[in-house]
């Protein structure tokens, strides 16, 4: 074995027990003496793919191909490490191009699958998950597959991957909170929706439950630093409710620090980060990395932005890093977790006199528990497509995993109801023609002939997007779980919502919304009134147009976009919980 082999072989020893700064330096040291060679270029990149950053370990296979390196597992890392940083076409390239040289692997066609996912090429999502099962069956694969079901909105197939997934792997915990959030799609139990996260909390946060931080000062006449957690700082739903509160939080009063796992910045980021907040980017960071960043900052207040949904740093939240810490925003149901103080929510979306059915102490806000804030490049309302069309049409930009049996047997009501109207459906995963397929076949099936329901992938920015509410006159909301942001999208479009009420979280957003908006009765609690409330909209053709253009002043000066007053209450919430905890530490001595 000649000197660079036995210093690659060293490099390698060290990497292995961890020491990386070890390892790097013995291979920039071989690359000084020897040049560059494939070897030392591939062992520093899976380096780099373990230590950060990402891009570099890219950057470094890239150059082990360039200097010679022809194994084609280096494409399959390659294309892991582009997934990561949500490089959807590039990493495609890579994994095809491993595939082409003969390569197979359970994890390349598993990834392959996820990237599929994240580009709504459903159909061929499957066929790699699939792939991956024959080679070797796996939790990551079900998992991919429970998610493929979940965005067709076949609930009951994707939960029966998730808990194909657990059966093969009981410790993975990414394929159990997407079975909670796959449960909120359908689910109208909320002591049921309780046991299921509560058993996921039994599963995942027992190990590493711990004390409550301890705090150096409990004064209660000085500014509080709130911590936020979120993935989702960039152009996604979770950024239209908490970039008002960012713009009008009183810094007088509170110092704000972001958590951001986003893996990639955009223009919706950048203007965050110009808030008067302080950035911390953690995204390379380990939950307990995380956690002890939380600490070092000395948190009076940590907030998850995320719950069950991608991204998620709930496994932080269990080693609490912060005194108080909260739930809100982005996800319609309990964490199931101990570590988790409260959950904020308002009078509408959970009232006070509904069973319990969280772990979390339930703080109301007095109206609208979110504030919107419409994005800053808008297009003007249209005029209502009645007019030119002569006939009334319906409308849901809702993602098409809020389509449950339930959305469609209310759709199909109003449609049967209202002579000659039709339906646009408009999300991302009608880029897949089997979905198409299904949600045409569901409706077929209702006795709603194809022809009356048109249906539009997703589009380019959110300028097209929001103009494609330029096609529908009036639009329907999901159920049981209700939309969001596209309730707040279409009202600020113009267009009236129509929401059914139920007894979940999730299926009382609507409601909440509404009322802020000033459009109460447009909430619904059974599918009699959902239709009613149809008619009675297309009763009046000049009441619809009128409707239609006062609704974006009206909107804008609601309660539900007024940041400054809501903000004010969340600020009131935050000091009431701290000094709930001042007073209980000082009780306790």
């Amino acid at each position: 074995m000649d000197t660079y082999e036995l210093s690659l072989k060293r490099a390698q020893e060290c990497g292995d027990r961890g020491n990386y700064l070890e390892a790097t330096s013995i291979l920039n040291e071989l690359i000084k003496a020897f040049g560059e060679r494939s070897p030392a270029y591939l062992l520093l990149g899976k380096i780099a793919e373990q230590q950060g950053p990402i891009r570099r370990a890219i950057e470094l296979y890239q150059n082990a191909v360039h200097h010679g390196a022809a194994e084609p597992w280096i494409y399959e890392r390659v294309g892991t490490c582009q997934l990561q940083l949500e490089m959807y076409a590039e990493c495609e390239a890579s994994f095809l191009h491993a595939l082409r040289l003969g390569y197979r692997s359970p994890g390349l066609h598993s990834n392959l699958a996820a990237a599929y996912l994240s580009l709504s090429r459903l159909t061929e999502a499957e066929k790699h998950c699939r792939d991956s099962i024959a080679l070797d069956p796996n939790c990551f694969s079900y998992t991919n597959l429970g998610r493929i079901f979940c965005e067709r909105g076949e609930h009951a197939k994707a939960v029966d991957a998730y808990r194909e997934a657990l059966r093969l792997n009981p410790g993975y915990e990414t394929a159990y909170t997407n079975l909670l959030l796959t449960l909120c799609y359908t689910s109208q139990d909320p002591r049921g929706d309780l046991r299921e996260h509560q058993a996921w909390a039994a599963a995942f946060e027992g190990p590493l439950s711990a004390e409550v931080a301890s705090h150096h000062d409990l004064s209660l006449d000085r500014v509080l630093k709130i911590g936020y957690v979120s993935a989702d700082f960039r152009e996604h739903s979770v950024a239209y409710f908490i970039e008002p509160v960012l713009h009008a939080h009183n810094v007088k009063l509170f110092d704000v620090y972001l958590y951001s796992d986003v893996q990639r910045e955009d223009e919706t980021t950048r203007r965050i980060k110009s808030y008067p907040v302080v950035w911390r980017p953690v995204a390379s960071l380990s939950d307990q990395a995380l956690a002890e960043t939380v600490r070092a900052d000395s948190i009076d207040i940590l907030v998850d932005l995320s719950g069950h949904t991608a991204g998620n740093r709930l496994l932080t939240f269990a080693r609490r890093p912060a005194p108080v810490q909260v739930t809100w925003i982005g996800y319609p149901n309990t964490t199931g977790m101990k570590a988790i103080d409260y959950r904020i929510s308002d009078p509408i979306a959970d009232p006070p006199e509904s069973p319990v059915s969280c772990t979390e102490e339930i703080v109301r806000i007095d109206g609208c528990f979110i504030c919107y804030g419409p994005p800053p490049a808008i297009p003007p309302v249209s005029p209502p497509p009645f007019l030119k069309n002569g006939f009334i049409t319906f409308g849901s930009f809702n993602n098409c995993a809020k389509i449950t049996g339930a959305t469609i047997a209310l759709w199909t009501g109003v449609l049967q109801a209202i002579t000659g109207s039709r339906l646009v459906l408009k999300s991302r995963q009608f880029s897949d023609a089997e979905t198409r397929g299904r949600i045409l076949s569901l409706f077929a099936h209702s006795g709603v002939a194809g022809d009356r329901v048109k249906l539009y992938p997703t589009t380019a920015g959110i300028q097209d997007h929001l103009a494609h509410y330029g096609l529908i006159d009036i639009a329907l909301d999901t159920f049981p779980y209700n939309g969001t942001t596209t309730t707040c999208e279409a009202l600020f479009m113009g267009v009236p919502v129509i929401s059914r009420t139920g007894p979940v979280h999730a299926s009382r957003v609507g409601a909440s919304l509404l009322a802020a908006a000033g459009l109460g009765g447009l909430a619904c609690d059974s599918n009699e009134k959902f239709i009613g409330a149809a008619k009675h909209l297309c009763s009046d053709m000049q009441r619809l147009a009128g409707l239609r253009a006062g609704l974006r002043p009206a909107l804008l000066s609601s309660p539900l976009c007024d940041n400054k007053a809501f903000a004010q209450k969340l600020e009131n919430a935050f000091a009431g919980m701290w000094r709930r905890y001042v007073g209980k530490r000082k009780k306790d001595g």
